[in-house]
Protein backbone atom coordinates (compact mmCIF):
# COMPACT_ATOMS: atom_id res chain seq x y z
CA UNK A 1 0.00 0.00 0.00
CA UNK A 2 2.93 2.29 0.52
CA UNK A 3 3.22 2.27 -3.26
CA UNK A 4 -0.03 4.25 -3.27
CA UNK A 5 1.74 7.00 -1.36
CA UNK A 6 0.31 5.93 2.00
CA UNK A 7 2.26 4.85 5.09
CA UNK A 8 1.76 1.27 6.26
CA UNK A 9 0.39 0.96 9.80
CA UNK A 10 -0.21 -2.24 11.75
CA UNK A 11 -3.04 -3.69 13.76
CA UNK A 12 -2.30 -5.95 16.71
CA UNK A 13 -4.51 -8.95 17.44
CA UNK A 14 -7.10 -7.36 15.19
CA UNK A 15 -7.06 -4.09 17.17
CA UNK A 16 -5.47 -0.69 16.65
CA UNK A 17 -2.44 -0.14 18.92
CA UNK A 18 -2.35 3.22 20.74
CA UNK A 19 0.60 4.38 18.61
CA UNK A 20 -1.34 3.67 15.42
CA UNK A 21 -4.39 5.54 16.68
CA UNK A 22 -2.20 8.46 17.73
CA UNK A 23 -0.59 8.71 14.29
CA UNK A 24 -3.97 8.72 12.54
CA UNK A 25 -5.36 11.33 14.90
CA UNK A 26 -2.29 13.60 14.92
CA UNK A 27 -1.88 13.58 11.14
CA UNK A 28 -5.58 13.96 10.40
CA UNK A 29 -5.63 10.90 8.13
CA UNK A 30 -8.66 11.13 5.85
CA UNK A 31 -8.48 7.81 3.99
CA UNK A 32 -7.53 4.33 5.16
CA UNK A 33 -7.29 1.11 3.17
CA UNK A 34 -7.51 -1.99 5.35
CA UNK A 35 -5.56 -4.93 3.92
CA UNK A 36 -7.03 -8.24 5.06
CA UNK A 37 -10.22 -9.63 6.54
CA UNK A 38 -11.72 -9.11 9.97
CA UNK A 39 -9.40 -11.75 11.46
CA UNK A 40 -6.47 -9.48 10.61
CA UNK A 41 -8.15 -6.13 11.30
CA UNK A 42 -11.39 -6.49 13.21
CA UNK A 43 -14.69 -4.77 12.50
CA UNK A 44 -14.26 -3.01 15.84
CA UNK A 45 -10.94 -1.59 14.65
CA UNK A 46 -12.67 -0.38 11.51
CA UNK A 47 -15.25 1.43 13.62
CA UNK A 48 -12.54 3.01 15.76
CA UNK A 49 -10.96 4.41 12.59
CA UNK A 50 -14.14 6.31 11.88
CA UNK A 51 -14.27 7.47 15.48
CA UNK A 52 -10.78 8.94 14.92
CA UNK A 53 -12.18 11.10 12.13
CA UNK A 54 -11.19 9.02 9.11
CA UNK A 55 -13.64 9.93 6.37
CA UNK A 56 -13.14 7.00 3.99
CA UNK A 57 -12.37 3.46 5.11
CA UNK A 58 -12.06 0.72 2.53
CA UNK A 59 -11.15 -2.93 2.93
CA UNK A 60 -9.42 -5.24 0.44
CA UNK A 61 -9.56 -8.83 1.62
CA UNK A 62 -8.85 -12.07 -0.18
CA UNK A 63 -8.96 -15.58 1.20
CA UNK A 64 -5.43 -15.16 2.57
CA UNK A 65 -2.53 -12.68 2.48
CA UNK A 66 -1.52 -13.83 -1.02
CA UNK A 67 -4.98 -13.24 -2.46
CA UNK A 68 -5.19 -9.92 -0.63
CA UNK A 69 -1.91 -8.69 -2.13
CA UNK A 70 -3.06 -9.72 -5.61
CA UNK A 71 -6.47 -8.08 -5.06
CA UNK A 72 -4.82 -4.77 -4.13
CA UNK A 73 -2.58 -5.01 -7.18
CA UNK A 74 -5.51 -5.62 -9.51
CA UNK A 75 -7.59 -2.85 -7.91
CA UNK A 76 -5.06 -0.05 -7.59
CA UNK A 77 -2.14 -0.77 -9.93
CA UNK A 78 -3.59 -1.39 -13.37
CA UNK A 79 -1.00 -0.40 -15.94
CA UNK A 80 1.94 -0.68 -13.56
CA UNK A 81 5.21 -1.10 -15.45
CA UNK A 82 6.90 -3.06 -12.69
CA UNK A 83 6.20 -5.37 -9.80
CA UNK A 84 7.96 -6.39 -6.61
CA UNK A 85 7.82 -10.01 -5.45
CA UNK A 86 8.34 -11.01 -1.82
CA UNK A 87 7.75 -14.03 0.38
CA UNK A 88 4.53 -13.94 2.34
CA UNK A 89 6.14 -15.70 5.28
CA UNK A 90 8.69 -13.00 6.14
CA UNK A 91 7.08 -9.57 6.18
CA UNK A 92 10.32 -7.62 6.77
CA UNK A 93 11.31 -8.43 3.17
CA UNK A 94 8.12 -6.84 1.85
CA UNK A 95 8.45 -3.87 4.18
CA UNK A 96 12.04 -3.29 3.12
CA UNK A 97 10.89 -3.00 -0.48
CA UNK A 98 7.87 -0.82 0.27
CA UNK A 99 9.80 2.43 -0.14
CA UNK A 100 11.05 1.38 -3.57
CA UNK A 101 7.58 0.18 -4.50
CA UNK A 102 6.15 3.56 -3.51
CA UNK A 103 8.73 5.43 -5.55
CA UNK A 104 7.96 3.32 -8.63
CA UNK A 105 4.19 3.06 -8.08
CA UNK A 106 4.43 -0.72 -8.26
CA UNK A 107 2.58 -3.38 -6.26
CA UNK A 108 4.19 -6.00 -4.04
CA UNK A 109 2.95 -9.51 -4.80
CA UNK A 110 3.43 -12.21 -2.17
CA UNK A 111 4.43 -15.81 -2.93
CA UNK A 112 5.28 -18.99 -1.07
CA UNK A 113 8.22 -21.30 -1.72
CA UNK A 114 7.10 -24.52 -3.48
CA UNK A 115 3.56 -23.22 -4.00
CA UNK A 116 2.25 -22.05 -7.37
CA UNK A 117 1.48 -18.30 -7.12
CA UNK A 118 -2.07 -17.10 -6.55
CA UNK A 119 -4.25 -17.08 -9.68
CA UNK A 120 -5.10 -13.40 -9.19
CA UNK A 121 -1.38 -12.55 -9.05
CA UNK A 122 -0.80 -14.46 -12.28
CA UNK A 123 -3.78 -12.67 -13.85
CA UNK A 124 -2.29 -9.30 -12.89
CA UNK A 125 1.04 -10.17 -14.53
CA UNK A 126 -0.67 -11.40 -17.71
CA UNK A 127 -2.84 -8.29 -17.96
CA UNK A 128 -0.13 -5.72 -17.25
CA UNK A 129 2.96 -7.44 -18.67
CA UNK A 130 5.33 -5.55 -16.34
CA UNK A 131 8.68 -4.70 -17.89
CA UNK A 132 10.56 -4.94 -14.59
CA UNK A 133 10.34 -7.58 -11.86
CA UNK A 134 12.22 -6.96 -8.60
CA UNK A 135 12.56 -9.90 -6.24
CA UNK A 136 12.91 -8.98 -2.57
CA UNK A 137 15.06 -11.57 -0.84
CA UNK A 138 17.22 -14.52 -1.83
CA UNK A 139 16.30 -17.77 -3.55
CA UNK A 140 15.58 -19.34 -0.18
CA UNK A 141 12.73 -16.88 0.32
CA UNK A 142 11.59 -16.56 -3.30
CA UNK A 143 12.87 -19.48 -5.42
CA UNK A 144 13.55 -18.84 -9.11
CA UNK A 145 10.97 -21.38 -10.24
CA UNK A 146 8.23 -19.59 -8.27
CA UNK A 147 9.10 -16.33 -10.03
CA UNK A 148 9.00 -18.21 -13.35
CA UNK A 149 5.60 -19.64 -12.41
CA UNK A 150 4.31 -16.14 -11.69
CA UNK A 151 5.55 -14.80 -15.02
CA UNK A 152 4.44 -17.74 -17.18
CA UNK A 153 1.23 -18.63 -15.38
CA UNK A 154 2.27 -22.28 -15.34
CA UNK A 155 3.79 -24.49 -12.63
CA UNK A 156 7.56 -24.57 -13.07
CA UNK A 157 9.44 -27.32 -11.19
CA UNK A 158 12.50 -26.34 -9.18
CA UNK A 159 15.83 -26.76 -10.90
CA UNK A 160 17.53 -29.78 -9.45
CA UNK A 161 21.05 -31.05 -9.84
CA UNK A 162 21.02 -34.54 -11.37
CA UNK A 163 21.67 -37.11 -8.70
CA UNK A 164 25.06 -38.76 -8.79
CA UNK A 165 25.19 -42.55 -8.80
CA UNK A 166 27.43 -45.25 -10.18
CA UNK A 167 25.71 -46.67 -13.29
CA UNK A 168 27.80 -49.83 -12.96
CA UNK A 169 27.11 -50.30 -9.25
CA UNK A 170 24.33 -52.39 -7.67
CA UNK A 171 20.99 -50.58 -7.67
CA UNK A 172 17.29 -51.13 -7.12
CA UNK A 173 14.19 -49.04 -7.74
CA UNK A 174 11.64 -48.73 -4.95
CA UNK A 175 8.22 -47.80 -6.32
CA UNK A 176 5.02 -46.79 -4.57
CA UNK A 177 1.52 -47.09 -6.04
CA UNK A 178 -1.96 -45.68 -5.40
CA UNK A 179 -1.00 -42.46 -3.60
CA UNK A 180 -0.31 -39.77 -2.82
CA UNK A 181 -1.48 -40.12 0.76
CA UNK A 182 -0.78 -38.83 4.24
CA UNK A 183 1.97 -41.46 4.53
CA UNK A 184 3.92 -40.32 1.45
CA UNK A 185 5.86 -37.56 3.31
CA UNK A 186 7.01 -40.13 5.88
CA UNK A 187 8.49 -42.30 3.13
CA UNK A 188 10.09 -39.24 1.50
CA UNK A 189 11.73 -38.35 4.78
CA UNK A 190 13.20 -41.85 5.12
CA UNK A 191 14.54 -41.67 1.57
CA UNK A 192 16.09 -38.27 2.26
CA UNK A 193 17.78 -39.48 5.43
CA UNK A 194 19.36 -42.38 3.53
CA UNK A 195 20.36 -40.60 0.30
CA UNK A 196 17.74 -42.52 -1.63
CA UNK A 197 15.23 -41.84 -4.36
CA UNK A 198 12.14 -43.68 -5.54
CA UNK A 199 9.34 -43.54 -8.08
CA UNK A 200 5.77 -42.74 -7.04
CA UNK A 201 3.02 -43.97 -9.36
CA UNK A 202 0.10 -41.71 -8.46
CA UNK A 203 -3.62 -42.09 -9.07
CA UNK A 204 -4.66 -39.02 -11.05
CA UNK A 205 -7.87 -38.32 -9.15
CA UNK A 206 -5.86 -37.93 -5.92
CA UNK A 207 -3.27 -35.51 -7.24
CA UNK A 208 -5.11 -32.20 -6.74
CA UNK A 209 -5.74 -33.02 -3.08
CA UNK A 210 -2.04 -33.75 -2.56
CA UNK A 211 -0.48 -31.27 -4.99
CA UNK A 212 2.09 -30.10 -2.45
CA UNK A 213 3.12 -33.68 -1.76
CA UNK A 214 3.62 -34.26 -5.49
CA UNK A 215 5.88 -31.19 -5.60
CA UNK A 216 7.74 -32.45 -2.54
CA UNK A 217 8.45 -35.75 -4.31
CA UNK A 218 10.07 -33.89 -7.20
CA UNK A 219 11.99 -31.56 -4.90
CA UNK A 220 13.36 -34.52 -2.93
CA UNK A 221 14.87 -35.97 -6.12
CA UNK A 222 12.38 -38.78 -6.60
CA UNK A 223 10.06 -38.99 -9.59
CA UNK A 224 6.31 -39.05 -10.21
CA UNK A 225 4.58 -41.17 -12.83
CA UNK A 226 0.96 -42.03 -13.51
CA UNK A 227 -1.08 -45.02 -12.34
CA UNK A 228 -4.30 -44.24 -14.26
CA UNK A 229 -6.98 -41.78 -13.23
CA UNK A 230 -9.08 -44.01 -10.99
CA UNK A 231 -7.24 -47.36 -10.88
CA UNK A 232 -9.33 -49.08 -13.53
CA UNK A 233 -8.05 -52.19 -15.31
CA UNK A 234 -6.95 -50.65 -18.60
CA UNK A 235 -7.37 -53.93 -20.48
CA UNK A 236 -11.16 -53.64 -20.01
CA UNK A 237 -11.30 -50.22 -21.72
CA UNK A 238 -11.42 -49.08 -25.33
CA UNK A 239 -8.41 -47.34 -26.85
CA UNK A 240 -10.04 -43.94 -26.26
CA UNK A 241 -10.83 -44.89 -22.66
CA UNK A 242 -7.22 -45.91 -22.05
CA UNK A 243 -5.96 -42.68 -23.57
CA UNK A 244 -8.32 -40.64 -21.38
CA UNK A 245 -7.13 -42.39 -18.20
CA UNK A 246 -3.48 -41.75 -19.04
CA UNK A 247 -3.87 -38.21 -20.37
CA UNK A 248 -5.99 -36.95 -17.48
CA UNK A 249 -3.47 -38.32 -15.00
CA UNK A 250 -0.45 -36.81 -16.74
CA UNK A 251 -2.27 -33.48 -17.05
CA UNK A 252 -2.97 -33.52 -13.30
CA UNK A 253 0.70 -34.23 -12.55
CA UNK A 254 1.79 -31.42 -14.84
CA UNK A 255 -0.69 -29.01 -13.29
CA UNK A 256 0.57 -29.83 -9.79
CA UNK A 257 4.31 -30.02 -10.39
CA UNK A 258 5.13 -28.86 -13.92
CA UNK A 259 6.51 -32.23 -15.08
CA UNK A 260 5.23 -34.66 -17.69
CA UNK A 261 5.98 -38.34 -17.03
CA UNK A 262 7.51 -40.51 -19.75
CA UNK A 263 6.09 -43.75 -18.34
CA UNK A 264 3.23 -45.15 -16.27
CA UNK A 265 2.28 -48.26 -14.33
CA UNK A 266 -0.91 -50.02 -15.46
CA UNK A 267 -3.16 -50.93 -12.53
CA UNK A 268 -2.80 -54.58 -11.48
CA UNK A 269 0.06 -54.82 -13.97
CA UNK A 270 -2.58 -55.65 -16.58
CA UNK A 271 -1.32 -55.11 -20.12
CA UNK A 272 -2.78 -55.89 -23.53
CA UNK A 273 -1.83 -55.21 -27.13
CA UNK A 274 -4.23 -52.24 -27.12
CA UNK A 275 -2.76 -50.81 -23.91
CA UNK A 276 0.75 -51.03 -25.36
CA UNK A 277 -0.37 -49.53 -28.66
CA UNK A 278 -2.00 -46.52 -26.98
CA UNK A 279 1.02 -46.06 -24.72
CA UNK A 280 3.32 -46.08 -27.73
CA UNK A 281 1.21 -43.48 -29.54
CA UNK A 282 1.44 -41.27 -26.42
CA UNK A 283 5.21 -41.73 -26.06
CA UNK A 284 4.86 -43.64 -22.78
CA UNK A 285 6.73 -46.69 -21.51
CA UNK A 286 5.04 -49.21 -19.19
CA UNK A 287 6.55 -50.15 -15.82
CA UNK A 288 5.63 -53.29 -13.89
CA UNK A 289 7.81 -54.99 -11.22
CA UNK A 290 10.00 -57.94 -10.29
CA UNK A 291 9.58 -57.96 -6.49
CA UNK A 292 6.13 -57.82 -4.90
CA UNK A 293 5.92 -58.04 -1.08
CA UNK A 294 2.13 -57.68 -1.28
CA UNK A 295 2.21 -55.02 1.41
CA UNK A 296 -1.38 -54.09 0.59
CA UNK A 297 -2.52 -57.58 1.63
CA UNK A 298 -0.53 -58.15 4.81
CA UNK A 299 -0.39 -54.54 5.99
CA UNK A 300 2.32 -55.75 8.31
CA UNK A 301 5.66 -53.95 8.43
CA UNK A 302 7.67 -57.05 9.41
CA UNK A 303 6.14 -59.17 6.66
CA UNK A 304 6.78 -56.48 4.06
CA UNK A 305 10.39 -56.11 5.21
CA UNK A 306 11.09 -59.85 5.14
CA UNK A 307 9.55 -60.40 1.72
CA UNK A 308 11.53 -57.57 0.14
CA UNK A 309 14.85 -58.52 1.68
CA UNK A 310 14.36 -62.19 0.71
CA UNK A 311 13.86 -61.45 -2.99
CA UNK A 312 15.70 -58.24 -3.82
CA UNK A 313 18.66 -58.36 -6.19
CA UNK A 314 20.58 -55.97 -8.40
CA UNK A 315 18.21 -54.38 -10.93
CA UNK A 316 14.99 -55.17 -9.05
CA UNK A 317 11.92 -52.98 -9.37
CA UNK A 318 10.08 -53.32 -6.07
CA UNK A 319 6.37 -52.52 -5.87
CA UNK A 320 4.89 -51.14 -2.65
CA UNK A 321 1.95 -48.89 -1.80
CA UNK A 322 2.21 -45.57 0.03
CA UNK A 323 -1.40 -45.80 1.16
CA UNK A 324 -0.55 -47.71 4.34
CA UNK A 325 1.15 -46.70 7.55
CA UNK A 326 2.54 -50.25 7.76
CA UNK A 327 4.39 -49.70 4.48
CA UNK A 328 5.84 -46.40 5.67
CA UNK A 329 6.99 -48.18 8.84
CA UNK A 330 8.51 -51.02 6.81
CA UNK A 331 10.47 -48.51 4.71
CA UNK A 332 12.15 -47.22 7.86
CA UNK A 333 13.84 -50.64 8.02
CA UNK A 334 13.96 -51.58 4.33
CA UNK A 335 15.64 -48.44 3.06
CA UNK A 336 18.54 -48.34 5.57
CA UNK A 337 19.10 -52.07 5.12
CA UNK A 338 19.23 -51.80 1.32
CA UNK A 339 21.79 -49.03 1.70
CA UNK A 340 23.77 -51.15 4.19
CA UNK A 341 23.90 -53.87 1.53
CA UNK A 342 25.40 -51.30 -0.85
CA UNK A 343 22.36 -50.96 -3.09
CA UNK A 344 21.88 -47.55 -4.65
CA UNK A 345 18.24 -46.46 -4.35
CA UNK A 346 17.41 -44.91 -7.70
CA UNK A 347 14.35 -43.93 -9.69
CA UNK A 348 12.92 -46.24 -12.34
CA UNK A 349 14.22 -43.91 -15.04
CA UNK A 350 17.73 -43.99 -13.57
CA UNK A 351 17.64 -47.78 -13.25
CA UNK A 352 16.49 -48.41 -16.82
CA UNK A 353 18.80 -45.87 -18.44
CA UNK A 354 21.91 -46.51 -16.34
CA UNK A 355 23.56 -48.40 -19.20
CA UNK A 356 23.12 -45.45 -21.52
CA UNK A 357 20.02 -46.61 -23.37
CA UNK A 358 16.63 -44.93 -23.49
CA UNK A 359 13.24 -46.18 -22.37
CA UNK A 360 11.11 -47.02 -25.40
CA UNK A 361 7.42 -46.04 -25.73
CA UNK A 362 5.02 -48.98 -25.69
CA UNK A 363 7.59 -51.32 -24.12
CA UNK A 364 6.97 -53.06 -20.78
CA UNK A 365 9.81 -52.97 -18.22
CA UNK A 366 9.82 -55.09 -15.05
CA UNK A 367 13.49 -54.92 -14.07
CA UNK A 368 16.89 -53.73 -15.27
Amino acid sequence: MSALGFPVLFAQNGKLPDVTSAFIRDHHIAKVLIAGGTAAVSAAAEKSLKALGVGTVRRSAGGDRYETAALIANTYFTGAKGIFVATGTNFPDALTGSVMAAKNHAPILLVQADVTPDKAAIAFVKKNAPACVTVLGGVGAVPDNIVDSLLTGKPVPPKTTPAKFDPKGPMVALTFDDGPSKYTPRILNTLKQNDGRATFFVVGSRVSSYAQTVRDVIAQGSEVMGHSWDHRDLTTLSASGIRSELQKTNDAIHSAAGVRPAAFRPPYGSVSTTVKSVAKSMGLSLITWSVDPQDWESQNANTTYNRIMSHVKNGSIIICHDMYGSTAAAMERVIPELRRRDYQLVTVTELLTASGGAMQPGVVYSQK
